[in-house]
């Protein structure tokens, strides 16, 4: 997609920029995790159903959902509120690309309650982070919980963005990455 058919697109998200994961970025992803029959993914922050399309070719399904109307998806989930979160607890693997707005707030509601919360998020969000994200990622990243996959290309919106890993438990993290994912991760 390209940036002028990216700023288009955005307009339908109240005004504001959408955030556009790209079939690459996610492809990148989908074949770094081991996945199992038994996944109940969603990805609250749906958009255009790009993850649900592109996981769908690995037999991965997607519960896609998304707050605002102007997108189309099954049913609409405020991953914003907890009880909502919470109400989904059945889905035991996140993967998803919430508005940059809104990952301080979102990531660790999501992360809380699943196996597995797989976030497309800009760089900066981790290697520019105010001291409470810092502090919050650093203890992830010291209890092994956390792995971070650079994209291979810059997105649409000529931003470098990557891949936060986050999983309940040291143990599940290793057992969800392929080696080739173990190799490529970026230290935090």
């Amino acid at each position: 997609m390209t940036a002028a058919e990216c700023q288009r697109v955005s307009a339908k998200q109240w005004g504001t920029q959408l955030v556009v994961t790209t079939p690459s970025e996610i492809e990148q992803l989908a074949t770094h995790i081991t996945w199992h029959p038994a996944d109940r993914v969603w990805d609250p922050y749906a958009g255009t159903c790009a993850i649900e399309a592109a996981l769908h070719p690995h037999q991965v399904y997607t519960h896609s959902s998304d707050i605002n109307p102007a997108m189309t998806t099954s049913a609409p989930v405020d991953a914003l509120q907890p009880g909502n979160v919470r109400r989904m607890a059945s889905y035991n693997v996140v993967v998803t690309s919430p508005s940059f707005r809104v990952l301080d707030i979102t990531l660790p509601l999501l992360t809380a309650e699943r196996e597995l919360t797989c976030a497309h998020v800009p760089l900066h969000y981790v290697f520019d982070a105010h001291p409470a994200r810092r502090s919050w990622l650093w203890r992830l990243a010291t209890a092994k919980r956390m792995s971070i996959l650079l994209c291979k290309q810059k997105g649409p919106l000529d931003r470098h963005n990557v891949w936060l890993i986050i999983a309940d438990t040291a143990n599940t993290l290793q057992r969800r990455l392929k080696p080739q994912a173990a190799a490529c991760a970026m230290a935090f």
